[in-house]
């Protein structure tokens, strides 16, 4: 790893000199120096202060997430209250306090079109959009009594699988919008980009997030404080799935409730231009 770090940081100094920007932004990148060997406003894109104010806030968190939480979510909060000039943090609840001087509370950052949808009521459609990582939940489907059509995003059918009319997976996707605005109630796992994307969207969302993770368990349980979803786990998703759909009106009372966001892409953007510019003078 080191031996990485040291190659990395060779091929950013050389982009420096090549490019020579009036300011850089990162995504919990911790190769620094050469941007700061050139004093070089540095912004990063980073909300573990919400992730330190939501796991202490939330007393029903489980033991599981401890370590993780303790030795990565809390040394990537230290990291950014100390080295970056300004931190891009975005969060679901507006309400959360600012934590440090160099941070800058946004909305939620969403891809570009992914804004709400009609939905039908009662529910006639679930998209399920899991992590294709190695640590993404399995996609098992044992009932025989979905009241809705599910189109799974992202994983191929797996082996022996026995088709079905109301099961449809559709691999890997380069453009998942048309289904994800096609779905009436989504099941994800707890990456804050897909949560945030499908908060944006206003779907009501089964949440599961990878056993041990202190961020996706706390960006779970803020879905179900918000009352936007429900939890589920690698063994009960499918039973919890069913009990979302009998509660979908809950969660779309729960986004009605919700004063709308700012959205964290533009805010972000202004930031960072404006940082720039001010930097060219």
């Amino acid at each position: 790893m080191v031996a990485i770090i040291r190659r990395n940081a060779k091929t950013l100094r050389h982009i420096l000199d090549d490019v020579r920007p009036d300011v850089v932004v990162t995504d919990s990148d911790y190769n620094f120096l050469p941007v700061r060997s050139r004093k070089i406003p540095l912004v990063a894109l980073n909300n573990a202060d919400v992730m330190r104010h939501s796991y202490f806030g939330f007393k029903d968190r489980p033991a599981s997430i401890r370590a993780q939480f303790f030795c990565v979510e809390m040394l990537d909060y230290w990291f950014h209250r100390v080295v970056p000039d300004l931190v891009l943090s975005p969060t679901l609840q507006a309400n959360i306090p600012q934590s440090g001087k160099n941070i800058f509370r946004t909305g939620p950052i969403v891809r570009q079109g992914y804004e709400p949808s009609q939905v039908h009521r009662p529910p006639k459609r679930a998209a399920v959009m899991l992590s294709g990582s190695v640590f993404g939940t399995p996609v098992n489907f044992n009932r025989s009594d979905y009241p809705v059509s599910i189109d799974v995003i992202g994983r191929e059918e797996p082996r022996n699988w026995l088709p079905r009319a109301d099961i449809s997976f559709h691999g890997k996707l380069k453009d998942t919008y048309p289904l994800l605005k096609a779905a009436d109630i989504v099941v994800i796992n707890g990456g804050f980009s897909a949560v945030s994307e499908m908060f944006w969207m206003r779907k009501p969302m089964v949440v599961i997030p990878v056993a041990r993770h202190a961020e996706q368990w706390i960006n779970a349980r803020t879905i179900v404080e918000l009352g936007l979803g429900m939890i589920a786990t690698e063994s009960n998703y499918e039973e919890i799935l069913i009990e979302a759909i009998e509660r979908v009106e809950q969660f779309d009372a729960g986004y009605r409730r919700i004063k709308k966001n700012d959205a964290g892409a533009a805010q972000a953007a202004t930031t960072i231009m404006n940082i720039a510019k001010a930097d060219r003078h």
